[in-house]
């Protein structure tokens, strides 16, 4: 079972799109987008995304989310990784960000198990 999912994981990490290329014409918004449960500040505290219909909404709500929180992607933040974590039959999406003061770095959990695998 564990190596199935790495297996997916692995597979998913290789095919789906790179943040920096969600979109060419300015940052996606989704408007149906909800969050609700954790403060995204651990892996058992994470967001809920809620309200994207697929991977790609999914990924733009994340974004969305800290752009709340911190401002405009590409002038307030900056996105340094991205990655997923499996355990406990949760899939959490992990975001770390880069704020303009080049000390300060803030990672962000989002459970990612209703829309990561929809294409």
């Amino acid at each position: 079972m564990k190596i199935s999912m790495l297996l997916m994981i692995c597979i998913f990490l290789f095919s789906c799109t790179t943040p920096q290329t969600l979109t060419t014409d300015g940052p996606m918004e989704v408007a149906s987008a909800t969050f609700s449960n954790g403060n995204g500040e651990s892996f058992h505290d994470a967001v809920v995304v809620g309200g994207v219909k697929n991977q790609r909404e999914g990924v733009a709500a994340e974004y969305q989310y800290i752009s709340g929180l911190h401002g405009q992607r590409g002038q307030d933040w900056f996105l340094v990784g991205q990655t997923v974590i499996s355990n406990e039959n949760k899939i959490v999406d992990v975001v770390e960000i880069q704020l303009n003061d080049p000390a300060f770095r803030k990672v962000f959990f989002f459970d990612a198990t209703g829309f990561l695998m929809k294409k």
